[in-house]
């Protein structure tokens, strides 16, 4: 064994390297750049529209901002004209003129004009391609070049977020393009000699693009010269190692100063004659020659995802190997001979629901979803080995097994590392987990970048959870909570002993008329025998070894006292009183029913299942009658809000109960609820004047303009002529079925534009706000949306009662009837504790209306 190094360590060595030399044997050198996915040189994106460069976004470098433009049709022809132009959607196919057309009267052809009989047609056309067509396609070519890189790049976008695990792909920035066709070598060089590993991210508010650079060291891909087994290589790669260690600029294809050093060096080390070639108003790549010829140009492309990661990575672990001075079982285990005999390993009991009585040193199983003996059986393995294979096709329950799994060792306080090939895999895994424990989860999911996100929210919410936790009333939870689990165990196993009885006595045999019959026997032979047994409807007592305690002079003794007084054997030998004594039945009836009520409450209080009243004052008592319909108002408050169904009303009360009334985006929103409230009731009396304007008339300056000249008696246009648009808007405008003839007509038609306006507004304030209460949106048309927001309106104000007229006092409210102790079980038990104290203090206020059952008795 190596001095020094760990006992194992030489085969993890071994092992490592081989892993190490077969990832290398996959890769072969790369001596064009891949177009398969996706590829764009530095030539063919600049000077297109909308593309940006070397951006700083929130300390985050973006080396390529690609917008996603829409199209912008051609411009129209004017009515004269456009029945004779053939007109394509694509700026690269001119117009072309009809030689005839067809002259239809409604929808029955009349007859056709040839264009010989227009020559105006043909000047008209001339003008229009000149002057409109033209301009248009020579500011649409480029547009549409960049929408088509966009479409390019979005479509690898998806395909690397919803990768197979098969066929990974990334995308690569290539610095310092190399061309070179090497005498004696058959294939050219163009491939760049610098490569940077990135990530192409969406961006969900604006849908740009967005391509950063990863958090890995760029690559000198030097593999195709090394192909070519140049010497210089190993000198190159040198090179490459010193840049790198001493702490230079990472680097970034827009600032030469990161990477001219290493192409100059390349062209010193790969080729005597070559050179490097500083261009920039022509960055086309240049075409191989005999000599190697390397430019500062760049170049984005997509490709297989390449090994170097994990190449990376096992270097990474020999080094650790190397330090370690001792490797675990588990690794060792790896490459060490196993033991040569199978031995019997005693399996750790677990006390679970269905071995609740485990005996000794049986410990806990904290599976909170349903489970079987298998699930089980993979517990008590891991617990004596360092690892289990479970194998099972799709549906057989694996991810519900590990979600059990993951959550039993979170509940003794470890760690649990999840991977998989694929990312759904994880996605999941985590929503499988129970709601309370999914936080606890950090999920480093899709692209990098949001990756960190999500990992950074993870831990600042765990961190939150951690620093809100008071550590006396947690002990006292956890303590109280072990309690609670040691009974339910003594409950089942209680259960479990009464049931194996029961199957003990009905799985043995009993004596019986000189014979031994089992139960099943003994059954059949009561069955056949039923009607000569009828009249014996008493239960007798059991039976100690098969005798009865009674015998026959016992039987004839009840007979007799049977034919004296009937029904009535059951007050044989006591004394009763008169009848005239007692009062009226009904009166003891309804007292006896009292006192039972009363007692019954009474017990459910000693036994803990009614909670008790802080005191006996009469204060406490009418405290007690208000907290019950506080409660039940809190209670019909929270069915409607269920039965909205809304699915953001659970965001929105979750966002709302973390705020204080005063913060200002939350008052913005009860501003808006407010505002849509008194925005309806208008809307309702408008439906019922049946206003009929065109939409967006309000937004047409010269419309408004004419109706306040009508509202106050005027005409609606000054001249007779001009404005044609605002005129086709007020022919469209009705008023309870036909055109508006008075000042009051044209006043209830301005009323309607006013609340247009207000609306919109309202509906601005209310989708500008939808985000930051995870609301829905409101960009559709204005009087389906409106009626929308009118109806969530009510949900949100509903929501705000709730949390701030209710659950914000519900805590103070409890101790003042149950007292401060009783009242913080509320922040544990929630819901459930809130169902139990209204029962208690409906039992309470029950118990205070009988009290008077009392005073009749005495």
């Amino acid at each position: 064994m190596p001095e020094g190094l760990a006992p194992g360590a030489p085969l993890v060595l071994d092992l490592l390297n081989y892993i190490e030399q077969v990832e290398k044997l996959k890769t072969k050198p790369t001596f064009s750049v891949p177009s398969e996915f996706f590829v764009a040189y530095q030539h063919e994106l600049e000077g297109l529209p909308g593309p940006q460069y070397n951006l700083q976004v929130e300390g985050d470098d973006v080396w390529l901002r690609l917008p996603r433009l829409q199209e912008i049709a051609p411009p129209e022809p004017d009515d004269q004209l456009r029945p004779w132009v053939t007109l394509s959607k694509s700026p690269d196919k001119a117009p072309e003129l009809k030689s005839e057309v067809i002259v239809l009267e409604g929808r029955r052809e009349v007859g056709r004009e040839r264009l010989d009989a227009h020559p105006e047609i043909r000047e008209l056309f001339a003008w229009y391609v000149d002057y409109m067509w033209e301009p248009w396609a020579l500011a649409e070519r480029p547009r549409r070049k960049t929408i088509a890189r966009y479409n390019q790049l979005f479509s690898l976008q998806q395909a690397i977020s919803s990768e197979g695990a098969e066929t990974p792909l990334e995308l690569a920035r290539g610095i310092g393009h190399a061309v070179w066709k090497k005498d004696g070598f058959g294939t050219p060089v163009k491939y760049p000699l610098l490569v940077q590993v990135c990530e192409v991210t969406l961006n969900e508010k604006t849908f740009d693009l967005e391509v950063r650079p990863r958090d890995v060291e760029p690559k000198l891909d030097a593999d195709c010269y090394a192909e070519m087994e140049l010497p210089g290589v190993k000198q190159l790669k040198a090179y490459w190692r010193s840049a790198l260690a001493s702490g230079a600029n990472r680097v970034n294809p827009f600032e030469p100063s990161t990477f001219e050093g290493t192409l100059k060096a390349a062209v010193g080390h790969l080729d005597p004659s070559g050179a490097y070639e500083v261009r920039t108003d022509d960055v086309t790549p240049p075409s191989p020659t005999d000599r190697l010829l390397i430019t500062n140009t760049w170049v984005i492309f997509g490709r297989k995802r390449s090994g170097d990661i994990f190449l990376e990575d096992i270097r990474r672990l020999k080094k650790k190997v190397e330090e370690a001075l001792a490797l675990p079982s588990v690794i060792r285990a790896f490459v060490e001979r196993g033991d040569t005999e199978v031995r019997v390993r005693p399996e750790q009991p677990f006390r679970g629901l269905s071995t609740s009585d485990g005996g000794a040193g049986a410990m806990e199983l904290y599976f909170p979803m349903a489970y079987n003996d298998e699930q089980v059986s993979i517990v008590q393995k891991l617990h004596a080995n360092d690892g289990v294979v479970v194998q099972g096709p799709p549906g057989t329950g694996k991810t519900h097994t590990i979600a059990n799994v993951i959550s039993h060792y979170l509940a003794q306080g470890k760690r649990v590392l999840v991977t998989a090939k694929g990312e759904s895999a994880l996605a999941v895994l985590q929503e499988k987990l129970p709601e309370r424990i999914r936080p606890l989860s950090v999920a480093l999911l899709s692209d990098e970048r949001d990756g960190m996100k999500q990992f950074e929210h993870s831990i600042q919410t765990i961190a939150s959870s951690v620093a809100s936790i008071n550590p006396t009333r947690a002990a006292a939870s956890i303590a109280a909570a072990e309690e609670k689990l040691n009974q339910l165990h003594a409950k089942i196993s209680h259960v479990d002993r009464t049931v194996a009885a029961y199957a003990g006595k009905h799985m043995r045999n009993y004596s019986f008329q000189g014979k031994e019959i089992s139960p099943e026997e003994m059954a059949k032979v009561v069955l056949e025998r039923a009607e000569e047994h009828q009249w014996f409807d008493d239960e007798p007592p059991e039976a100690p070894e098969g005798k009865l305690p009674f015998n026959e002079d016992d039987i004839n003794a009840l007979r007799r006292s049977r034919m004296r007084v009937g029904d009535d054997i059951g007050y044989v030998g006591c004394s009763l009183p008169a009848p005239d004594v007692f009062p009226a039945w009904a009166d003891l009836l309804g007292l006896h029913r009292d006192l039972v009520r009363a007692k019954s409450i009474d017990s459910s209080v000693t036994q803990g299942s009614v909670l008790a009243l802080v005191d006996s004052r009469l204060e406490t008592f009418e405290k007690a009658q208000a907290l019950v319909a506080f409660l039940d108002e809190r209670l019909a408050l929270k069915a409607k809000l269920a039965g909205t169904r809304q699915p953001w009303l659970d965001t929105l009360t979750k966002r709302i109960a973390d705020m204080q009334p005063a913060d200002p985006v939350l008052k913005g929103l009860l501003d808006v609820c407010s505002v849509v409230r008194r925005l309806e009731a208008q809307r309702r009396e408008l439906v019922a004047k049946a206003i009929d304007v065109p939409s967006d008339a309000e937004r047409n300056e010269d419309f408004v303009e004419a109706l306040e000249r009508l509202v106050v008696g005027k005409s609606a246009f000054a001249l007779p002529f001009g404005k044609g648009d605002a005129r086709k808007l007020f022919s469209a405008v009705q008023v309870t079925g036909s055109s508006p003839s008075s000042a009051e007509d044209w006043k209830t038609v301005r009323e309607l534009l006013t609340w247009r306006t207000e609306a919109r507004k309202a509906l601005a304030k209310w989708t500008s706000l939808s985000a930051e209460f995870g609301l829905e949106a409101a960009t559709g048309n204005l009087d389906t949306e409106f009626k929308k927001v009118a109806h969530w309106q009510s949900g949100v104000e509903d929501v705000r009662r709730l949390n701030f007229d209710f659950d914000a006092k519900l805590h103070e409210r409890l101790a003042e009837v149950f007292g401060k102790a009783t009242a913080d079980r509320m922040w544990d038990g929630g819901e459930t504790f809130v169902a139990l104290v209204s029962s208690s203090l409906q039992a309470h206020v029950d118990k205070g209306r009988l009290a008077y059952a009392m005073k009749r008795v005495q």
